[in-house]
């Protein structure tokens, strides 16, 4: 009787008080050696002999990044993205978005989200450059499924571009043969759109636009029609009407689309325009794009390759009006060359970027451009390939390219493009 007294008044003892109980092993922790995170993010961005060439754009980035850190601490990108877009409707300004060579843009766009059903959206631009470069439109967006996987997409614009640049046709036109040209174009386009995966998405347009073509604005260069005869250039008599099909196969890896340091971007289209009414313009358009980025040991270095190539089939005895045909040159495609520089029925180009990361809003970029036109991808040839080489920087965002400055080189001279959104 005594041993099951004494067995229960030890029960009762240790109950009574637990810290005598086995001590249990404490929950694993795991245990970050903040120091040595902080030597080693110090190590990655350290100066380093050979960087001495760098040491302009370091500075020059060190001091833009103090202020990107304010508007970063103060979340003023956040706070504006809300206020202009994430409402169901408002306004929202425009920077840029008509292209190179029309002069710093400006711009409003009234917006809808959720018009007519979930997903959807309508938006209405007015955009206006300082070189009177005009853009007017309406763009619709509807989702046909309630997975948001199909929607139909209309779009209607009214353009004028007031004064690009005419060298001639061909990859041998002369810089010396500068001349000025207006478009004015009306164009409205629907279609499909199919969301297949995450990564992959088809495209197909039908649509008409309606092209004039006059002398253009700058008064510094002569009108096209003053040194081309209207016979001589395919549209200039005239302009286009032209009804257009297109579709096109997007396949999309990389990691972010506005600032890519891996993955790829790849594009196939294929297009037929003939003209309305007539035969004087009939043409099938092929194009192939690829983007491919590959970080170099680090994701603050990053070697960027692009690949376009575009060829317009004219039938017969039709032609493929000038504004519609492949045009090299510029801040978008071979750069150290005037924008609009080479026009013909066919082109190539190819890129390779080295981009070297300066902190987290701005990188340093070195590139090498060369591209050719010719009427047929037969013509082209290793000699006929023009070469732009040159550096700058690239200002970053969270989601983007917002602004970059770039000094390009060429046989034809050194140019500096200040422009809005990356190259590619």
């Amino acid at each position: 009787m005594r041993a099951p007294l004494r067995l229960a008044s030890t029960l009762l003892a240790v109950l009574a008080a637990p810290h005598l109980l086995p001590a249990q092993p404490p929950p694993e922790q795991r245990i970050i050696d903040v120091e040595a995170a902080e030597r080693a993010k110090k190590t990655e961005h350290s100066f380093r002999a050979w960087q001495a060439p760098l040491l302009p754009f370091l500075v020059f980035g060190k001091a833009m990044e103090k202020g990107f850190i304010a508007v970063d601490r103060n979340h003023l990108l956040e706070k504006a993205q809300y206020y202009v877009s994430e409402h169901e409707r408002g306004f929202k300004p425009l920077f840029g978005g008509l292209g190179i060579g029309t002069g710093f843009a400006l711009g409003v766009e009234y917006y809808r989200n959720d018009f007519l059903r979930r997903g959807g959206r309508i938006g209405i631009p007015l955009r206006a450059s300082t070189l009177l470069y005009q853009d007017y439109g309406i763009d619709l967006s509807l989702p046909v499924d309630s997975g948001q996987c199909v929607f139909f997409d209309a779009n209607a614009h009214y353009r004028v571009r007031s004064q690009d640049d005419f060298f001639g046709l061909g990859n041998d036109s002369r810089a010396g043969a500068r001349t000025s040209y207006m478009l004015q174009s009306r164009q409205f386009s629907f279609g499909p759109r199919f969301e297949l995966t995450r990564r992959l998405r088809f495209h197909a347009r039908f649509g008409y636009n309606s092209t004039s073509v006059f002398d253009g604005k700058d008064a510094r260069f002569p009108a096209i029609t003053a040194r081309f005869a209207r016979n001589q250039i395919p549209g200039l008599r005239s302009g286009a009407r032209l009804w257009a099909g297109e579709a096109s196969l997007i396949h999309d890896t990389r990691d972010v689309p506005g600032r890519p340091r891996s993955g790829g971007y790849h594009r196939l289209e294929v297009g037929r325009h003939q003209s309305g009414g007539s035969n004087e313009y009939g043409f099938w358009r092929y194009r192939a794009e690829a983007e491919r980025y590959l970080p170099l040991g680090s994701r603050n270095r990053v070697l960027a390759l692009r690949f376009l190539g575009i060829t317009n089939q004219a039938d017969g005895a039709s032609a493929v009006p000038f504004f519609e045909q492949v045009i090299l040159g510029g801040s978008s495609t071979l750069r150290g060359f005037r924008e609009f520089r080479f026009y013909d029925t066919s082109g190539v180009m190819m890129s390779a970027e080295y981009r070297y990361n300066l902190n987290a809003y701005a990188d340093m970029v070195l590139f090498v451009d060369q591209g050719q036109v010719a009427r047929q991808p037969g013509d082209f040839s290793w000699s006929g390939l023009r070469t732009g080489y040159g550096g700058g920087l690239r200002f970053l965002n969270q989601a983007g390219t917002p602004f970059k400055i770039l000094l390009g080189r060429s046989n034809e001279g050194t140019r500096i493009y200040f422009s809005l959104g990356g190259t590619f």
